[in-house]
């Protein structure tokens, strides 16, 4: 068995210094363990320097300041793991909100809702701040935590702020105006001086830049997205179209002062044919089978079903539905 000398272990206790291992205890720990190893596998006669570099590789990836840096890690951050496997669950939970919400809101399913509140709130709640905390903790070299705590301040009010806005919510423009102020008058310009400095980074710096506006356009026109005049001035006009009617049904409830009998029956058809067409546009708007309330179908509504129901004609001959209560 191959004994080593003190001048073999001084000179591995200063090698192991000088490749990043500094905290005493676990420099004297990683010391005896390759001592160790190196009297057990080494023969008399054989290269020291070559087997002691065989085994140190044994104990990193790519450099031996690994297991210094994981070792900080742990003796400062106690639940740094906890956070990390937290991160990664709440970013998984995100990506599925995301797509499954996506695509039943696309075909008006029943659970988008949930799947969309689900997955913007684990994003901008969990999987945002526990990234960008376990970025400043890890302290890489030329990072600027400034940035980090600005764009959480930015990217999580603007993502709870579309979310707001696909669910509409109250306060869905206010958050999302903070979070394009934040984005666009301290992130971009920061961002921009503290990564033209460097000379050799100047052009990738400039295309991000450029990136982050397209960003922030994207950001402010959600904050302004309206219907457009047409489907405004539609709605007024069925709004319009609907009171006139409901005012001339109001004059004739009173069947004692109806002579004429055509009117009358006009009268009656316009009723059943509306109820029929507002219990069809409940129905539609519900499970198929039980219908919703015409609250629930005011609030939260593109429409669709009624501009189906009212105003679709697909062979161009049959009358529309909304063609047959102004005939009515």
């Amino acid at each position: 068995m191959y004994e080593l000398s003190e001048e073999d272990i001084e000179r591995i206790d200063k090698d192991l210094e000088k490749r990043g291992i500094v905290t005493p205890d676990l420099r004297a720990g990683l010391l005896d363990h390759i001592c160790c190893i190196l009297e057990q596998e080494i023969k008399s006669g054989e290269n020291l320097e070559m087997h002691y570099e065989k085994i140190l590789k044994r104990f990193y990836k790519k450099e031996l300041k690994e297991i210094e840096t994981e070792t900080q890690l742990t003796i400062t951050y106690k639940n740094y793991y906890a956070m990390k496997k937290t991160m990664l669950v709440s970013g998984i939970f995100s990506a599925i909100g995301f797509v499954t919400g996506g695509i039943l809101k696309y075909f008006f399913l029943p659970g988008a809702a949930f799947s969309l509140i689900i997955g913007f709130s684990a994003f901008a709640l969990l999987f945002l701040p526990l990234l960008i905390l376990l970025k400043i903790r890890q302290k890489t070299e030329g990072q600027n935590n400034l940035l980090l705590m600005i764009s959480l301040v930015a990217s999580s009010p603007a993502v709870i702020g579309v979310l707001f806005k696909i669910m509409h919510w109250p306060f869905a423009n206010m958050l999302m105006i903070i979070g394009f102020l934040v984005f666009t008058f301290l992130y971009i310009p920061i961002n921009f001086y503290h990564g033209y400095k460097k000379r050799e980074n100047r052009m990738i710096v400039t295309i991000n830049t450029i990136l982050f506006i397209g960003v922030a356009g994207v950001l402010f026109s959600l904050v302004n997205l309206r219907p457009s005049r047409t489907y405004n001035t539609g709605i007024m006009l069925a709004d319009s179209l609907l009171r006139n009617n409901l005012v001339l049904s109001n004059k004739f409830t009173d069947k004692d002062k109806i002579a004429d009998d055509q009117l009358k029956q006009a009268i009656n058809e316009f009723k059943q044919l509306s109820a029929a067409l507002i219990l069809k546009i409940q129905l539609a708007e519900g499970d198929g089978k039980n219908p919703v309330s015409l609250t629930d179908l005011s609030v939260n509504n593109n429409f669709a079903s009624v501009d189906l129901i009212l105003f679709d004609n697909k062979n161009g001959q049959q009358k529309t539905n909304a063609e047959k209560i102004r005939l009515a």
